[in-house]
Formats: structure tokens, sequence, C-alpha cells
């Protein structure tokens, strides 16, 4: 069964998450820039894609929408949704079209990519995404150096980047799998949205703990286990030539 949310009349205004909530479930609330394109996206996967993010961020901007769309959105999330405006250059700059959810923490591991030395954008493979239509995120060194208008952000194309990153720095861009993110289109979630939001990002959470705090550990010990074997090994034959 698909998430189903609507923002036509006579449908019960539901807030954004409150902030306690928030802290509650995600621990400090994620300093970004969030821009979401409405552009060709109907209007109750954009209500889903708005509560996924306002999980984890204070506020976001919605593109491409008509008034009827911002009013209904106004009326659900208050001040939490707005226009789009100008950005922020010392901020790291979230897009994605309406119709991509993000689980616990997506956003967290988002900015981690983005955060590399020398990034400019972090973009995210997602399958099932119209022409068009990316998840990327730009790095705030990049937003402090880029001219142009927030717009032009929004539904940049890889053209775009072929014109703004440098072709010669292997770090300048990334693409990362959504699945290592937690991040999907609104129909590849079934069932409650926030139990979807929390048991995904924590199934990602544990196997980034197992990986790096058990496996990590236990693997050093094992190589050091090892070279000390090899070392014993080693000086056997000198004591029996002695």
């Amino acid at each position: 069964m698909s998430i189903t949310a609507s923002i036509g009349a006579g449908t019960r205004p539901s807030a954004a998450p409150s902030r306690r909530s928030v802290r509650h479930y995600h621990g400090p609330v994620v300093e970004v820039q969030t821009v979401l394109s409405a552009r060709g996206v109907p209007p109750e996967e954009l209500v889903i894609s708005v509560r996924s993010l306002l999980f984890s961020v204070r506020s976001l901007a919605v593109a491409h929408a008509d008034e009827p769309t911002m009013q209904g959105l106004r009326d659900r999330f208050g001040e939490s949704v707005r226009g789009l405006d100008s950005h922020r250059p010392g901020v790291p700059l979230l897009v994605a079209p309406g119709r991509v959810v993000f689980a616990f923490g997506a956003v967290r591991r988002i900015l981690a990519q983005t955060g590399v030395p020398g990034r400019c954008v972090t973009r995210v493979y997602l399958p099932g995404l119209e022409d068009g239509q990316y998840v990327a995120c730009w790095s705030a060194s990049f937003l402090r150096l880029y001219p142009g208008p927030l717009a032009s952000l929004v539904e940049a194309d890889l053209d775009f980047d072929r014109t703004h990153l440098s072709v010669s720095s292997p770090t300048a861009r990334s693409w990362v799998p959504a699945h290592a993110l937690g991040v999907s289109t609104v129909g590849d979630v079934s069932g409650d949205l926030r139990r979807w939001w929390l048991a995904t990002g924590l199934a990602l959470d544990a196997r980034s703990w197992w990986s790096t705090g058990v496996r990590g550990p236990a693997g050093g010990a094992r190589r050091r286990l090892a070279r000390r074997g090899h070392r014993r090994r080693g000086r056997t034959p000198q004591r029996l030539v002695r």
C-alpha cells in the first residue's frame, strides 16, 4: 500500500514535526539550504517529500509551484515552507525533485560526502527519476564563488557541471547511490512514512557502525596478531642456528 497524502480543500492541515520531535529522532537539526522542485510533481507526492525533509531541516523552499499548491503547503507546514529566494553563500545547498523522500540521517550522509575537500557537488544516483530531475548537494565552498542565481542550481544538469566544474579535479563531483544514503522516491516507499524514515535510517547507521566500529577494529586486531605471528616465525630459525 503506497503512502498517500493530499493538499486539496477539505483536508485537515498537518503541521510540520515539532523541533522537539526532530531532536528526539535526529539530534541537532541539520544546517543546510534545501530546495524542492515541484515541476511535474503531483501535489500529494510533494507533501510527502516535504514531510520527510522537515524531520531533519528547519525549513525549505519550493520552486516551480503554483499559488494553490504553495498555499496548501503553508496551511500544512506553516513558515517551515517558503518560496524560492536567494541562496546563502556559506551554507551547503541541497536540491531535489518533490517526489524524493529522505530517511533518517540521509541529509547528514549527503553533507558528509559534500564536505570532502575540493568537492563542489555530490550527486545522488537514484533510478526512477525523470529526465531533468536531479538530487544534488552543492558545497559551501562552491557557493561562495558561484555568481549565478539560486534558480540556476535547482535543476542544474550535467552540462552545467561540465561548464562550471574543473575537469582536472577528481574530487569536484561525486556520484553516490541513493540506497547508501537513505534516499528514495515516494513510489518506492510503502506504509507509514515515519516508520520507513526511521527504520531505513537506523539500518544504515547500524551498518556503518558495524563497518567502522566493529569490523574496522577487529580487522586491525587480526592484522596485529598476524604480524606478531610472522615475527615469531621469523625468529625461530635463528634460535635453532644458535
